[in-house]
């Protein structure tokens, strides 16, 4: 049964990998769908490495490596308050300063420190460049709340 759905499961990866890479918003909406099933797929796979980075890998590179070729400049792509921009800067500083802290006990803790800190700061600008009017906002909290009911319903039946 499970060799039966290697071929189907790779062929949908292929997709939505190139999905992502092709348009940065294919990406970003993926990975908001994506995210409520994450714990749940994590588990059944027994916490593998694999499903654990498959958000990432499908959905936040692609979209990063498309979004950041089409906008180099993403401070003019959208429009953030500089206070904002300001504390994401401190927060960056922070947490690269706190890496290169000698108490911390290793090198692979920082770097999964700064990679969960850090590597999700560009979804910033992805979302603010892809809500550009009330209507775009509307519509992506109306697909987060449709896709919200699934892993609700699945968690109150348990």
């Amino acid at each position: 049964m499970t060799t039966l759905l290697i071929g189907p499961a790779i062929i949908l990866i292929g997709v939505v990998f190139v999905g992502s890479l092709i348009n940065w918003r294919f990406g970003l909406l993926g990975l908001l769908i994506y995210l409520p099933f994450a714990g749940l797929i994590s588990l059944r796979s027994g916490q593998s490495a694999l499903a654990l980075l498959a958000k990432d890998v499908l959905f936040a590179i692609p979209a990063y490596i498309i979004f950041f070729a089409t906008y180099p400049q993403p401070f003019n792509a959208v429009r953030f308050p500089k206070i904002f921009v300001a504390a994401l800067i401190a927060l960056t500083v922070l947490v690269v300063a706190e890496a290169a802290n000698p108490n911390v006990p290793n090198f692979l803790v920082a770097m999964v420190g700064i990679k969960v800190w850090l590597f999700y700061i560009p979804l910033c600008f992805i979302t603010a460049a892809a809500i550009k009017t009330k209507d775009d906002l509307v519509r992506l909290l109306r697909i987060l709340a449709i896709v919200a009911v699934i892993p609700l319903t699945f968690g109150l039946l348990n």
